[in-house]
């Protein structure tokens, strides 16, 4: 539901840059999509940033980013012209971290007397009327994590008809100060328009339980603490206690293809993992 008509487009192929934006260090990266196949990093390059006394942190992170830029257009766009023919990305994926983030989840029911048919219409208008934007933030992506039909989780949920249904729902919100600022740099640098942001604890809980699809999520009691420990890189285990298990880049080798020969940078796949997914969901 975060993307819109930009998927909508059938494209044997397409090319995408990543864009980290973290407390400590920006990163970005060129991705190319081909249909059947899996997503391939051209490029990757990851800067710390380097504060300077008195600064304030987003100062040194568009600094940061201004130098990402710039050696993204000098060293990654000529790899993507011999890939593709061209230097050009049509759309920008921004990955934004704490501290100029935050995720909330909350489950929204559906009840009535009588049988009715379960429509996406029904749940995008209860979306609409219960989604709270706190002031001075960016509703940057609003996605759902399950969906329970008569008391059963279920994974095609539409169409059926029903007398209950519960719909857990994950939105993340990021600094509207610090969107404005990152996405004004990054035109500087790139033509396209279609620069899409989303809270990196949403991303990665996201894409975590794409590249595990077999491992049950957390329940209602702690998702919240798996979705914040995303930012740790960990997939949690239902049980009791629930098991976490750290993720490694190497996780997701078979599911991202890295042709650069600098080391794999777990935040950049998980990107790649996640745009490949809801592209085509939306499509």
């Amino acid at each position: 539901m975060s993307f819109l008509s930009i998927f909508r487009e059938k494209k044997k192929s397409q090319s995408v840059v990543l864009i980290d934006v973290t407390a400590d260090s920006v990163a970005g990266a060129y991705a190319l999509y081909k249909e059947r196949e899996t997503p391939i990093l051209l490029y990757t390059r990851r800067l710390p940033l380097e504060m300077r006394a008195d600064e304030p942190r987003e100062q040194a992170m568009v600094r940061a980013l201004t130098i990402l830029g710039n050696e993204l257009i000098r060293e990654g766009a000529p790899i993507l012209m011999r890939a593709i023919g061209n230097g050009n990305a049509g759309t920008i994926l921004v990955s934004v971290g704490t501290p100029w983030q935050e995720t909330k989840v909350r489950t929204e029911n559906f009840e009535r007397e009588n049988p009715f048919v379960f429509t996406k219409s029904i749940v995008a208008t209860a979306l609409e009327k219960t989604s709270i934007v706190p002031e001075g933030k960016l509703l940057a992506d609003e996605s759902i994590l399950s969906t329970v039909l008569n008391g059963y989780e279920t994974h095609d949920p539409y169409g059926k008809h029903i007398r209950r249904a519960s719909v857990m729902v994950l939105t993340s919100f990021i600094e509207k100060n610090i969107s404005d600022v990152v996405v004004s740099a990054l035109r500087g640098f790139f033509h396209t328009k279609h620069i899409l942001m989303i809270a990196a604890g949403s991303l990665r809980y996201q894409a975590i339980r794409i590249a595990f699809p077999h491992e049950r999520k957390p329940d209602s009691a702690s998702l919240k603490q798996a979705i914040e420990s995303a930012d740790s890189e960990k997939l949690w285990i239902p049980g009791f206690p629930p098991k976490i298990v750290p993720v490694l880049a190497s996780h997701i080798a078979g599911s991202v293809r890295q042709t650069t020969t600098t080391p794999p940078d777990l935040q950049l796949l998980l990107m790649a993992l996640y745009y490949q997914h809801h592209s085509s969901d939306e499509r």
